[in-house]
């Protein structure tokens, strides 16, 4: 018998069972289980009937001899009220379905319907029926009882959020539920083209410039081997991945923090919450979803996917008795969402290349479900998965509306009174508001969360931003969760907590004025793998006075705590590292200065650096942040020195003065006690530029000006620039002032 005949039996019969158990208070199994159940049982039958072509074949001869069609034999006999209550019986823990009441009724019809059937093989073949369906609806009725322990552990996993490691009383421990804090990011479709055309020198690229080729041109380069052109693509909510594309699978690149991994447990916890229509998936299907962590996995090559998946719900998840065959049985059938995380923690070339094919393989094997892969862009390849069968979209960054909704779902989930949460978060968005540089930072659902742990705790955010990024440190590095491991799993055998600090400062040291530049959207600088080796051994082995193979093997130890995990530094791909955001390498750069010129008791350190940088765009931050956290009377003889730097067209660009201007927004305290004159001489000199006619000054100036007389708010200045500003109002535009 055909299998879309099988189908058509089996489907209304499934259907009927199923709304009979539902209404019977039994709910172990879905029409789609049952269906497979009855379709077993007939395959069985007509498998037994193959050993014997001479005999007569019960189903077939059913088959040939009834009607077809609505009115075919089979269904009749499966729809008869007597077959379904004994078919019902496994559904509703009455056991197993009786064999002579099955037969006689099969017999009874057959007469009925003058289909000649030799009694002796009929009971046999009804037995055989039995067991098959029997065996399957147990298999699949363990499967569900299974499938809800599981999803109690996915529960368990992946919504309870812990925070841990901010140093501010009152917090013992901060917990959130993820679905109740989640904001559903967009994502933003990669289209790539080949736009080239032919000169005589080679071909050139007509949509941007190669690095360090401002011309674009290509030379002695054929085009089939230029990288694509990534062009505009559409951008929709992540949510919108499975429904919008004829295509069930995926890759989605992003930065650190950029929230891959947070939007992966929310998939899969929509499905073990039963909400699989959030995710565009048919709500009435029966799903089911398997998160494989990619770091993980790697770990375990010597399994296949599936075994390691079974081994690591065993292991990890205290799911100790999984029927045989528990993830085969959903992925057999196109109803789980498999999703994969972290391509790019596979740190080694070799294993990166072989997961990815084994990914391939798993996929291939099981290519009726939809799947989703992630990854960090620096280390990915873009022939690792090809785009027209897993079309590649890019995380995008938290708009000024999604950090509005974030910080909804954050205290409200915090507090009953919805007035008290609306006071706080109006409170955290005018911190926001005042200082650009921490909103920039906000943009990253990482540092968002960072921000507002902090403003929950400190009631606002530090006014200087080098205590809010101390602030940050302690939440990435010195965490409870981090000192736990140190010491329970004994990872590092001669650092400590205190020297995980001082080796993250002397390596954004080192990697400030050393490491390769990459885009802002990797975080920053870029760390080659064998470089960051080779410097960590000559750190550590300074740091603690250790032999060079002690410092290797604690080199080794070292990275092996920080991979995959989201710290300080982070791994970017294969071959690379960088800190999870560039301003915690320039905050941490800072502090190894500031440590340099402390324990040598030699403030000209910070001056000689400050000199030597000022107005490098690199450097900018750094300089900001060293100078913010001197004493008033250093801090103010930095800035002097900045003022009187005599620096090439300072008559037209006034970078000495802006730059000074720059300083005093990041609210040096005591200040103005330590050198009012100075203050004085500062605002006089930037008020002067904002009543200048227009012409006398550029406008990249005057903005920079409005910047800054915008960030005095709430510094130590404020009172003081408003008084000056209100004395030259009548030549300042009303809307402007």
């Amino acid at each position: 018998m055909n299998i879309s005949l099988i189908t058509k039996i089996a489907a209304p019969i499934a259907g009927s069972l199923a709304n009979v158990a539902v209404k019977k208070g039994f709910q172990f199994l879905n029409q789609t289980d049952i269906q497979k159940a009855i379709e077993a049982g007939i395959k069985a039958v007509e498998k037994e009937e193959e050993k014997f072509p001479n005999q007569q074949r019960l189903f077939y001869s059913a088959r040939k001899d009834g009607l077809s069609g609505t009115d075919n034999f089979l269904n009749h006999y499966f729809s008869n009220s007597g077959v379904l209550a004994q078919l019902q019986k496994p559904l509703t823990n009455q056991g197993k379905p009786d064999i002579k009441v099955l037969t006689e009724i099969f017999k009874k019809a057959a007469e009925a319907k003058n289909i000649k059937l030799t009694e002796s093989n009929l009971q046999k073949w009804i037995e055989t029926f039995v067991n098959a369906y029997f065996q399957n609806t147990t298999t699949y009725i363990s499967f569900q009882v299974a499938k809800n322990n599981y999803f109690t552990q996915l529960n368990t996993w992946f919504n309870n959020v812990i925070f841990a490691g901010i140093n501010v009383a009152p917090q013992e421990e901060e917990r959130k539920r993820l679905v109740d804090i989640f904001v559903m990011p967009e994502v933003k479709e990669e289209v790539y083209e080949k736009i080239l055309f032919f000169t005589s020198h080679g071909y050139f690229d007509k949509t941007k410039p190669l690095e360090g080729n401002a011309s674009g041109l290509i030379l002695g380069e054929k085009p089939e081997n230029r990288p694509l052109i990534n062009t505009s693509g559409r951008k929709f909510l992540a949510s919108q991945l499975l429904s919008e594309n004829k295509s069930q699978k995926f890759v989605i690149l992003g930065g650190p923090g950029s929230g891959k991994t947070t939007l992966m447990s929310y998939f899969a916890l929509m499905l073990a919450q039963k909400q699989p229509q959030v995710l565009g998936l048919d709500r009435d299907r029966d799903w089911l979803p398997i998160l494989i962590r990619i770091r993980d996995f790697v770990r375990d090559l010597d399994k296949t996917i599936p075994e390691h998946i079974r081994v690591f719900a065993e292991t990890n998840m205290a799911l100790q008795d999984l029927p045989t065959g528990f993830f085969e049985h959903w992925l057999e059938d196109g109803r789980a969402l498999i999703l994969l995380d972290g391509l790019d923690e596979v740190a080694e070339e070799g294993k990166r290349y072989d997961v990815v094919r084994r990914i391939e393989t798993f996929l291939r094997k099981f290519d009726k479900n939809p799947a989703i892969i992630t990854s960090r862009p620096v280390g990915y390849r873009r022939y690792f998965f090809n785009r027209a069968e897993f079309p590649h979209y890019q995380m995008q960054s938290f708009n000024d509306d999604k950090i509005s909704l974030f910080l909804d779902n954050w205290y409200n989930s915090r507090f009953q009174d919805r007035q008290q949460a609306q006071r706080w978060k109006e409170s955290l968005q005018r911190a926001l508001g005042e200082n650009d540089r921490i909103k920039l930072l906000a943009r990253n659902p990482l540092l968002l969360t960072i921000i507002a742990l902090i403003h929950r705790y400190q009631g606002g955010l530090p006014k200087q931003r080098n205590e809010l990024y101390k602030k940050a440190v302690e939440t990435l590095l010195v965490s409870r969760e981090k000192i736990k491991e140190l010491s329970s799993h004994q990872r590092l055998k001669y650092l400590d907590m205190d020297d995980l600090k001082r080796l993250m400062e002397l390596l954004a040291y080192w990697v400030h004025t050393q490491g390769k530049f990459g885009s802002e959207e990797e975080g920053g600088t870029l760390i080659d793998k064998d470089d960051l080796i080779e410097q960590l051994n000559q750190e550590i082995w300074e740091l603690k006075d250790l032999k060079l193979y002690q410092a290797q093997e604690e080199t080794g130890r070292f990275l092996e705590l920080i991979q995959g995990r989201t710290g300080l530094l982070n791994e970017q791909g294969q071959d690379y590292y960088a800190f999870v955001h560039k301003t915690f390498q320039e905050y941490l750069c800072a502090q190894e200065i500031q440590y340099r010129a402390k324990n040598e008791y030699d403030l000209g350190i910070i001056l000689n650096c400050i000199q030597e940088n000022l107005h490098d765009s690199h450097w900018r931050e750094v300089l900001l942040l060293l100078i913010a956290q001197q004493n008033p009377k250093a801090a103010a003889n930095a800035i002097r020195m900045i003022l009187q730097n005599g620096s090439e067209y300072e008559e037209w660009l006034h970078r000495d003065l802006l730059f000074a201007g720059y300083c005093l927004a990041e609210n040096l305290k005591g200040m103005r006690k330590a050198d009012g004159k100075l203050v004085q001489e500062i605002l006089e000199a930037l008020i002067e530029l904002e009543v200048s006619k227009y012409e006398q000054v550029g406008g990249r100036v005057r903005g920079q000006v409005f910047q800054i007389l915008s960030s005095l708010g709430e510094t130590d200045f404020e009172e003081q620039a408003l008084e000056m500003l209100k004395e030259r109002s009548d030549l300042i535009y009303e809307k402007r002032l």
